[in-house]
This record gives structure tokens, C-alpha cells and sequence, in this order.
């Protein structure tokens, strides 16, 4: 039940690498419990090393909605995905990730969807 873990020397300069193609998951948690953020906040996701994610990779955050086009048979077709903003990879470890919200262009939640978005 500790959440403490020993404290490692990072340097602060983290060069862009290349990002995972085909990589999508989820924001888990914010560094300071908040539900809803912005720039310069520190957040989890749930890859990290073993899905290919490393430190420097830049990750859009975005928003996919579903709607309903047909009421009898409930037909549901994506829409497009609308860019919340962008991570960068900070530190990874196996299953999970540190990341550091670099630019937001509206408020994102827990939860939101991170990952490669097609051109």
C-alpha cells in the first residue's frame, strides 16, 4: 500500500523521438487527482515500454464521439476525432507511462483517448 518509490536523478532534457505507430490507450490519472486539466499538467496513461512507448514521443489527446444516424435500428457511425491537445512522454514504465500534457486546446478529463490519429 506505499506509493512511495525511491527517488531517481532524470535528466530534464527529453529529445523527440518517434512515436509508436498504431499506439492508442487512455489517460488513467493526473499527478494531482484533478478530473479535469490542461498545459503543463503531469498525467499517467496506461502503455508504457512493453507496448513500444518511449520518452520523448508526442502523442495527440483527442475525443471520438459516436452518433446515432438511424432511430429504428440504432445505427452508430464514428465521427471524425476532435484534438484536445498533446502529450509528451516523460518517463515509461512496463504497463504504464508518465506524461506531460505539453499544449491543450480545450479541457481534458481522465480518461480521454491518446494514440497515433491517421494524417
Amino acid at each position: 500500500g506505499d506509493f512511495l518509490m525511491p527517488y531517481n536523478v532524470r535528466s530534464p532534457n527529453i529529445p523527440i523521438t518517434e512515436s509508436q505507430d498504431g499506439l492508442f490507450g487512455n489517460i488513467i490519472a493526473s499527478e494531482r487527482l484533478m478530473r479535469l486539466f490542461g498545459d503543463d499538467t503531469v498525467v499517467f496513461i496506461d502503455k508504457g515500454e512493453l507496448d513500444g512507448v518511449k520518452p520523448g514521443q508526442l502523442y495527440p489527446v483527442f475525443r471520438q464521439d459516436k452518433v446515432v444516424v438511424d432511430r429504428l435500428t440504432k445505427e452508430r457511425i464514428q465521427l471524425s476525432p476532435v484534438v484536445l491537445g498533446t502529450l509528451i512522454v516523460l518517463h515509461t514504465e512496463p504497463t504504464t507511462s508518465t506524461v506531460l500534457v505539453s499544449q491543450a486546446n480545450h479541457e481534458i478529463p481522465i480518461g480521454a483517448k491518446f494514440g497515433t490519429l491517421l494524417p
